[in-house]
């Protein structure tokens, strides 16, 4: 099985058969991205789904599995079930009813993620904070305002060990947020590097720093 890379070690990887090419790494929301894609600004670009230009192409090069987020002395630790075998322990989605959540805007795919993962309540928890940033969340969890869903990368970048407890979902509730590769009409227009750095990134298997062990 071929082992998996992480971003950083792509773009090196990249360098390092192309030490001639200048990368110019451009962070902006994904909408400016998937603009940028459109009008030839951007040969590629990163971006969480989904996409809402229905004109740019994409590929899937990474399922990011999302947590359970519970304060350390939050009751709901006690749902909280080890497998032996697992890094962490799995949590129902469940717990979550009539529990007081904080999470992204509606307007972050984060957010998307975590009412798809929350549908099966219907409704039946209160939402009592958002915010537009995923690290004030995972903060605001940390101080004890609430239980939340968050992107394991995520957890992992801006961690609070000493303050929370993370949980799988079990498998039939388990989302992901996804990550991919976006391109103009065909991988086969990109110019020749781009194309490189896009097989690196999608044919080798390419993740985010992992979490979960």
């Amino acid at each position: 099985m071929r082992d998996y890379l992480c971003v950083r070690e792509a773009v090196y990887r990249f360098q390092q058969s192309y030490p001639n090419i200048k990368i110019s790494i451009i962070e902006d929301n994904s909408n400016e991205l998937e603009n940028k894609i459109i009008h030839g600004a951007l040969d590629i670009a990163i971006v969480c789904l989904p996409v809402r230009n229905p004109h740019v192409n994409y590929t899937v090069f990474y399922r990011d599995p999302c947590l359970i987020a519970v304060p350390k002395d939050h009751p709901m630790n006690e749902a909280g079930c080890r497998v032996e075998g697992e890094p962490l322990p799995f949590m129902p989605v469940e717990t979550f009813r009539n529990r007081r959540l904080v999470l992204t805007s509606t307007q972050k795919k984060s957010r998307a993620v975590a009412d798809r993962a929350l549908r099966p309540l219907n409704g039946d928890y209160e939402v009592s904070l958002e915010s537009h940033n995923i690290e004030a969340v995972i903060r605001f969890v940390a101080r004890g305002l609430g239980v939340s869903i968050i992107p394991s990368v995520f957890a992992q970048n801006y961690a609070e060990p000493d303050h929370i407890n993370y949980y799988r979902m079990e498998e039939k509730s388990e989302v992901y947020h996804e990550w991919a590769v976006l391109y103009g009409d065909s991988v086969e227009n990109l110019p020749r590097p781009s194309r490189e750095l896009y097989h690196i990134l999608c044919d080798e298997k390419c993740i985010f720093p992992e979490f979960l062990g």
